[in-house]
């Protein structure tokens, strides 16, 4: 049985939830003099509007339409799937695992064309390119500040992932 939270721990979750919501939403960065500008804080908060306004209204549409059809809300719809869990923690969790793992996968090579997309996956494929040619550093390109990608160590005609730079400065390497 749990207990009922006290006044004073929901006034401190109230102020947390506060603070939260005042740094996320508002551009502090903007407002310390020589501080950083944030130039699109206006068509970024209309989207982060826009988007709560949506989850909101899905979320109140649902739960009006689970209040007319039962079927769509049971309190222990995942009894049976928390009663497996509890038995073979370990084998369940490794098949979420795996679910997730082929799941990210799809994702990777169908919606985005197995192409990276930050400059760590970037970094990250030029040394696994680097590697499959039996190397530990790839040549540059003649023109360097066209091809240049950050996380790569750039000098001396080589480009080196920055991976390499921290292995090497390791005692222990």
């Amino acid at each position: 049985m749990t207990t009922e939270p006290s006044r004073s721990s929901r006034l401190w979750a109230l102020t947390a939830a506060f603070i939260v919501f005042l740094f996320g939403f508002f551009p502090v960065a903007n407002w310390i003099p020589g501080g950083r500008d944030w130039p699109r804080y206006g068509a970024d908060l209309e989207g982060w509007i826009a988007g709560s306004a949506i989850a909101l209204g899905v979320g109140i549409v649902y739960m009006i339409a689970a209040r007319r059809v039962p079927a769509l809300w049971r309190d222990d719809a995942c009894a049976s799937l928390v009663r497996v869990w509890v038995r073979h923690s370990r084998a369940t969790t490794l098949v979420l695992v795996l679910m997730s793992l082929v799941l990210y996968v799809f994702t990777a090579h169908h919606v985005f064309s197995g192409r990276p997309l930050l400059v760590d996956e970037v970094a990250m494929l030029f040394q696994a390119r680097v590697f499959a040619h039996g190397q530990i550093a790839g040549v540059l390109d003649p023109a360097p500040e066209l091809f240049s990608a950050l996380h790569l160590v750039e000098r001396n005609g080589c480009s080196r992932s920055f991976l390499l730079v921290v292995l090497r400065c390791c005692p222990l390497v």
